[in-house]
């Protein structure tokens, strides 16, 4: 790499970034802010970072006579100034994720009053002064009133920081202070420690850290309540699509140290907005914590999550102690504390647990249900009052818009609901955002296969019929195709088509989810009919159409009052555990007693799943 400095600026938003000669344009753009997506991890073979590249003159516009290049931009490197379109990406497109959780606020399922009380707790302390006869150092006395005013049973210990400035910190306003405590089960760490009882507002972040997506809450942490909410891509998107293609990344030189850099750069971006207002400084902000994955916990942590797909599939840890804000490069109050919330095994994470405690706020009292998170993984947990079971089957990304000729993420310009006349042809549409449409996103695809089967334009197997003589299936290279929207009416200038490609993939991925739910029923010896409720988590079934679901056998053919869209739980368990040590501890027990069950050390698993290879299935 030579001395010689190139600027880029990436289209259509305009970012500009100066990197060195050779540098490769997915850094380059990671470094402007600029996320492009790489599926592959960055081996070249999705295409999904496709770029438009041309020389550029100094102030930032296209040179005269040079021709434009396509180029990948995991492959390709700097070598002039340049300017950079990623083909994959729309105006806005990126900042557009679902953060909702009003189904839980409407269900009670936050914290009342009452129930109020930390994990991350500010304790008014009045701490007696030494004399003669009463001679216990300044930390003993602390420790002392703080294990009372706290009620903590165990150890509480201190920060070397917090115990150097405590001499003067007791003296300075007659042993009145105020402490900032995380208490973990007995035991409690003084976090800070300051004079006096100031009036202050005392301040915490939830965060969904997604493989996708990632969403934060400011939460005030004496009343509960959300002051604020920030969300954006992930940024370790530009590493790979999934958990897998990261995992690979992160098996190779510097990926580990990439990888965990790429989400803290995304959690400090959000902290940042959440604060931008002006009225809050990220280092007022005390305690954070995360709900995500195994593989998104361990990169955050920058532990090596290579094991994880490995036989016999072993995490390096489920649950952890947490962390220093600053041990982490966390933009919060240095000595705040990040806490990962534990997860069952490799492939069920910490979001599913906060799912559940989401659904014990709200299910009924012994109701046995079934909760699924679809997504990449699709994570299904099993279960009642009593006990659970979980599994993770491999859905991929088919139902996020990846690996789809048209799929795009639910984001402005993806069709987010279609539906068709008895005929076939295209009744209408929504887009996100209005206008044009650009692709199709995960709840669209489900209803366009549901009403593709419902107008037998497709048979059993998914396959598009090819003697139908439909004005709207045409051939696609050698496959066939289903023309959503002509080019004349999309913002490419494209026609929006479903492939038999396409339905090939999603007819695999509602097999994995589906064989996945009837192989954790079959084990207990229950029916989907024996079921009470079925809890949809993320933001994915906010949109999701249920009758089409149903048709195309992505759910259960099942009463549709059972059917609760949950939103995205994962945030909602964050917000419940930040704000309740009760709550923690709740969490702590789901995740200790959930059965894991690995799938693929499961004989039966492949009959359940090739069954489901039908529409509905057979």
């Amino acid at each position: 790499m030579s001395n010689r400095r190139c600027s880029v600026w990436f289209q259509p938003d305009g970012y500009r970034v100066d990197v060195p000669e050779g540098t490769g344009f997915l850094e380059a753009a990671a470094e402007a802010g600029h996320l492009i997506e790489a599926e592959c991890g960055g081996k070249g073979t999705c295409g999904s970072c496709l770029m438009e590249v041309r020389a550029a003159s100094p102030d930032g516009r296209p040179s005269e006579g040079d021709e434009p290049r396509l180029l990948y931009a995991c492959q390709a490197r700097v070598e002039r100034d340049s300017l950079a379109t990623p083909l994959g990406t729309a105006p806005g497109q990126r900042r557009s994720i679902v953060t909702g959780t009003s189904y839980l606020l409407r269900q009670r399922a936050e914290l009342g009053p009452q129930e109020l009380g930390s994990v991350c707790r500010r304790l008014h302390v009045q701490v007696p002064s030494p004399s003669i006869e009463f001679c216990l150092s300044d930390r003993e006395r602390l420790v002392r009133e703080v294990a009372k005013a706290a009620d903590v049973g165990g150890a509480v210990t201190l920060d070397l920081e917090v115990l150097r400035s405590l001499p003067d910190t007791l003296r300075s306003d007659g042993g009145r202070v105020t402490v900032t405590l995380w208490c973990e089960g007995k035991t409690a760490a003084i976090m800070d420690v300051m004079p006096g009882f100031p009036e202050a507002r005392h301040l915490g972040v939830a965060c969904d850290l997604g493989t996708s997506t990632v969403v934060q809450n400011l939460l005030d942490l004496d009343t509960g309540k959300v002051l604020a909410v920030a969300s954006d891509y992930n940024r370790q998107m530009s590493s790979g699509a999934d958990v897998i293609s990261r995992i690979d990344c992160a098996s190779r030189p510097g990926g580990i140290d990439r990888l965990r850099e790429q989400a803290v750069a995304t959690i400090n971006a959000l902290l940042h907005s959440l604060c931008s207002t002006g009225t809050t400084a990220t280092k007022d902000l005390r305690a954070m914590v995360v709900s995500g994955n195994t593989t998104m916990a361990h990169l955050l942590l920058g532990v090596q999550p290579r094991y994880i797909r490995e036989e016999p599939y072993v995490p390096a840890f489920s649950d952890v102690p947490a962390c220093s804000a600053a041990e982490l490069g966390i933009e919060i109050e240095p000595r705040g504390r990040i806490y990962c919330v534990p997860a069952v095994g490799s492939f069920v994470g910490g979001d599913i647990v906060s799912g559940i405690l989401c659904q014990r706020r709200i299910g009924r009292a012994g109701e046995l249900f079934l909760f699924i998170d679809v997504g990449t993984n699709g994570e299904i947990v099993l279960g009642n009052d009593e006990w659970l079971m979980t599994c993770a089957c491999s859905a991929g990304p088919a139902f996020e818009g990846s690996g789809v000729s048209c799929g795009i993420r639910s984001a402005p310009g993806a069709i987010e609901r279609i539906n068709l006349w008895p005929d076939g042809e295209v009744r209408g549409y929504d887009v996100i955002g209005g206008g044009k449409p650009q692709g199709l996103c995960g709840s669209a695809l489900i209803q366009i296969l549901g009403e593709l089967l419902r107008t037998g334009l497709i048979d059993q197997r998914g396959r598009l019929s090819s003697d139908a003589n439909h004005p709207r299936i045409t051939r696609s290279g050698r496959a066939l195709a289903f023309i959503v929207e002509h080019g004349t009416h999309t913002r490419s200038g494209a026609d929006i088509v479903l492939t038999d490609g396409d339905i090939d993939n999603l007819v695999r991925a509602k097999a994995a989810i589906y064989s996945g739910c009837s192989l954790l029923l079959r084990k207990v010896g229950l029916t989907f009919q024996d079921l009470d409720a079925v809890y949809v988590a993320g933001g994915f079934g906010q949109c999701i159409a249920v009758e089409q679901a149903v048709a195309i056998g992505l759910l259960p053919d099942i009463d549709r009052a059972r059917f609760v869209f949950l939103g995205n739980s994962s945030l909602a368990g964050a917000r419940l555990i930040l704000l309740s040590s009760k709550q923690r501890e709740r969490c702590l027990d789901i995740a200790r007693t959930m059965t894991y069950i690995e799938l693929s050390a499961e004989p039966s698993y492949m009959d359940e799943y090739t069954a489901a290879l039908f529409l509905p299935h057979t």
